[in-house]
């Protein structure tokens, strides 16, 4: 008979990439457009996909593209409105053409129709396609941000962090209050730059000396101090 102990100790799990296949897309975000509404913004009998948001420096901003056209054409095919919320038709448009090509949107801008020529690009990588972990010591699991969180959250292009996915409830993490979507600056005023820069800041912090273990997040538009109180760290015994 044997006495067996184990001692459950700090360990990481890295969630590997999905990989995807390369996307063309033109820069810009849309709503759909049916028949009732198309009257009520002055673009009677015509049906297609308002432009809700212009990425600058994308093939559509080049090509003279607003927020407020109304795409009724891609290449001189009308694009189906399927209901009030699916972009898929469009979208699939979008992706079902060459990146660099050349490629025709007719748009209704100001009573009249425009033709837009424009080549369009490869997509940025995806959220999915971020480096992450879980990090079970301070019950956290954060991926590296993508171009998608810095546009959609309005982040600054300078801003370096990771973004927290989730915290696990009674974790260190979760003591010290840092939530989900948090972006994790600093951690006792180390830079986290990336997942390895965060690696670093923890395993520094549990090092130290200090009464407490300090986290710099960036919370919606605020930039927060949250504190983890040193005596909830525990050292697994050899």
């Amino acid at each position: 008979t044997l006495v067996v102990a184990l001692v459950p100790a700090p360990c990481e799990r890295v969630r590997e990439p999905q990989a995807e296949l390369p996307k063309p897309w033109a820069g810009m975000m849309v709503q759909p457009v049916g028949a009732g509404l198309a009257r009520l913004i002055g673009a009677p009998d015509r049906i297609g996909y308002r432009v809700t948001r212009v990425i600058p420096g994308t093939p559509f901003a080049r090509a003279g593209g607003r927020v407020g056209d109304l795409v009724v054409a891609i290449d001189g095919e009308p694009v189906p409105v399927v209901n009030a919320t699916d972009t898929t038709p469009f979208e699939q448009r979008i992706r079902n053409a060459d990146d660099g090509e050349p490629l025709s949107i007719t748009v209704w801008r100001d009573g009249r129709e425009r033709t837009l020529t424009l080549s369009l690009e490869i997509a940025p990588e995806p959220d999915t396609a971020m480096a992450s972990a879980e990090i079970d010591g301070f019950g956290l699991r954060v991926r590296e941000l993508s171009f998608f969180d810095r546009l959609n959250r309005r982040l600054p292009e300078d801003l370096a962090g990771v973004l927290v996915e989730s915290v696990e409830p009674g974790g260190l993490a979760g003591l010290a209050f840092v939530a989900r979507n948090d972006i994790l600056l600093e951690v006792d005023g180390r830079a986290v730059t990336d997942l390895d820069a965060l690696r670093a800041a923890l395993a520094a912090a549990r090092r130290g000396t200090a009464p407490s273990i300090v986290f710099t997040v960036r919370r919606d538009r605020d930039t927060r101090l949250l504190f983890l109180n040193r005596d909830w760290l525990t050292e697994p015994s050899e």
